[in-house]
């Protein structure tokens, strides 16, 4: 091979050493944030399928070092690049190896907890009891994490364990940021419809939009809430619509869709 883009079995190590010549001239000028570089590398390298390269970078001296954040990162790798079961063994690896923060123990749960939203099923029971050990520590889940838990618990066709993430998001963030975003909150609609409940979709999505709106503002028609911020949030609402013989509101809301 000529060690360019093309196929072949040097793809991967050319695209590493492009990677990391970057990352060691970034290395040379700031010293000081290696780490980072070095994350940056293999999240890079993960959105090109290198998942195997980022892996085997745990196995040497300089890895080891980088600590759980870098290790985080390579899960997070090998998640993107589709090895979820991949990221799962290395959060296991790591966690029997090492002592962690509370702070580097919920970064890795959220790493985990990402792994677990790709599996294609048979993963919410893991990803439900990884979430409360987040909880555990007393800190939130990110918006990413917490959509991964619900995703998985909707893969499975667990419609109470989704509203079971959303539920407990709500109780334990009541102080601080809500990790709840549209991607999640349409999740557990769909879980719920799928187990019959489209009322219970239609409020679980109000009460996530209720609580995502500015302090002091009022809430709007249907039409400019929070349930039509997303192309997936204004397909499960309409569906929702649908089933429940709403069936003028929801035809509306498809027109407008389209004409927009």
């Amino acid at each position: 091979s000529d060690g360019g883009w093309g196929g072949g079995a040097d793809v991967g190590a050319a695209t590493e050493e492009r990677v990391m010549d970057i990352v060691r001239k970034l290395i040379c000028t700031s010293p000081r944030d290696q780490v980072g570089y070095m994350i940056a590398a293999v999240s890079a390298l993960g959105t090109v399928g290198e998942w195997e390269i980022c892996s085997n970078m745990l196995e040497t001296e300089e890895g080891i070092k980088m600590g759980p954040s870098f290790t985080a990162a390579v899960m997070n790798a090998c998640t993107a690049s589709g090895k979820w079961d991949q990221a799962v063994r290395i959060h296991g690896e790591f966690y029997d190896d090492h002592s962690l923060s509370p702070d580097d123990a919920a970064r890795m749960l959220d790493a985990l907890l990402r792994a677990y939203g790709a599996a294609p099923g048979g993963t919410s029971e893991s990803a439900l009891a990884a979430l409360d050990a987040v909880f555990a520590q007393g800190l939130a889940p990110d918006a990413s994490a917490v959509e991964a838990a619900v995703r998985s618990c909707e893969r499975d066709d667990d419609a109470e364990g989704a509203v079971g993430v959303l539920e407990e998001v709500l109780i334990e963030c009541v102080d601080g940021r809500l990790p709840l975003g549209a991607g999640a909150a349409a999740s557990v609609m769909r879980a719920c419809v799928r187990s019959g409940d489209p009322a219970g979709a239609l409020l679980y999505g109000n009460i996530v939009g209720a609580l995502r709106r500015p302090p002091g503002s009022e809430g709007t028609g249907l039409e400019d809430s929070f349930l039509t911020s997303s192309d997936e949030m204004l397909a499960c609402t309409i569906e929702c619509l649908w089933l429940l013989g709403e069936s003028e509101k929801a035809t509306g809301m498809y027109e407008d869709a389209i004409r927009d």
